[in-house]
């Protein structure tokens, strides 16, 4: 039988690869709207800083297609 902790583990892989698996196979729309709230949480951790949009927008972009299986 499986301690705890181990089952605490497994659940957490478990439901990661869920959510891996679920930002897969999102539409363009969820693609979009993912990587706009990300490049919005990006850009509060800077500060709000004029003309970084892009770079944000791109980082968040790029967070998520790492996600995607080679």
């Amino acid at each position: 039988m499986k301690s705890t902790a181990t089952k605490s583990a497994a659940h957490k892989q478990a439901a990661s690869a869920g959510n891996k698996a679920s930002r897969l196979s999102m539409g363009g729309d969820e693609r979009l709207n993912w990587i706009a709230t990300a490049a919005y949480y990006k850009a509060e951790a800077s500060g709000f800083v004029p003309g970084q949009e892009v770079e944000h927008w791109l980082q968040a972009e790029a967070e998520l297609n790492e996600l995607k299986p080679h």
